[in-house]
């Protein structure tokens, strides 16, 4: 039996470019590409009997093209992933076309005008190409007693470590005003705190696993003794463990069960057997 040629002509006009090669030229997939003709950024050449999309105008692919680039294909040209590319160009501020249609972000196609003035080439602070907060201020050592200038400012972590707590603690004793941010990024993030007020706060304040440490006892047994005398934290925590005191209402001489003047017992004679 002899198969009959269905096919009645080309598939693709002779003004007309295939999705077949423009995914190799302007590495974008047909499922964008498919949008960007329903969006009119493209004119469809021809469709199939089951309505899928043949191709576009070649004067259209080439006008687009001109005017607009995908960050698969500045990806390949620079030689970085694409969804790094596409990080970098949304931390300016640009909008990709086809933004609330298209979930592949790799696929987005941006304003050749909007990109013109970024830097692919420079090495990334990130290489995945994540947005960073603002540029944060100097590492510090609050260990130190330097005479830094009144103002200056460390970034948080130095000031988690160096009073042995979590943010959210932190956040918590700047909500009371026993301390003030420097920095705070857009989402309401501290970033950094004044150097001069987290060494004041030390000295007056003291969270639980920092007084665990100095005490050189676990966390469980301090706030057991520190319940048994009852005492009250300044801010409680959300975990026991991130309670909050005023060091003058302790007594941390006497946190261990003996008085620092009490002299150390002196141990008792026993008859030996020889």
């Amino acid at each position: 039996m002899r198969l009959i040629n269905t096919r009645t002509g080309p598939t693709i006009g002779p003004d007309d470019v295939s999705l077949v090669q423009l995914q190799r030229s302007m590495h974008i997939n047909r499922t964008t590409l498919s949008l960007l003709a329903r969006a009119g950024f493209l004119v469809p050449g021809g469709l199939t009997g089951a309505g899928h999309l043949r191709g576009v105008s070649r004067a259209s692919a080439e006008l687009f093209d001109k005017q607009y680039i995908s960050s698969t294909a500045i990806s390949r040209r620079y030689g970085l992933s694409a969804i790094s590319i596409t990080r970098r160009i949304l931390a300016t501020g640009a909008t990709p076309i086809l933004e609330g249609h298209s979930s592949a972000r790799y696929q987005f196609c941006w304003r050749r005008i909007d990109i013109e003035k970024i830097d692919f080439e420079c090495s990334l602070r990130n290489r995945h190409g994540r947005r960073h907060n603002a540029p944060k201020p100097d590492y510090m050592d609050l260990t130190l007693s330097e005479n830094e200038p009144e103002g200056s400012a460390v970034v948080t972590r130095v000031a988690l470590n160096f009073l042995g707590t979590n943010a959210a603690s932190l956040r918590a004793a700047i909500e009371r005003g026993l301390l003030s941010a420097a920095q705070v990024s857009a989402k309401g993030s501290i970033i950094a705190v004044y150097a001069g007020e987290v060494r004041r706060f030390a000295d007056e304040y003291g969270y639980t696993p920092k007084l665990s440490s100095e005490l050189g006892i676990s966390e469980n047994a301090l706030l057991k003794t520190l319940k048994l005398r009852g005492a009250i934290p300044i801010i409680p925590g959300k975990a026991p463990s991130q309670a909050l005191w005023r060091r003058a209402e302790l007594d941390l001489t006497d946190i261990l069960g003996f008085g620092g003047d009490q002299q150390e017992p002196e141990p008792k004679s026993a008859s030996l057997p020889f």
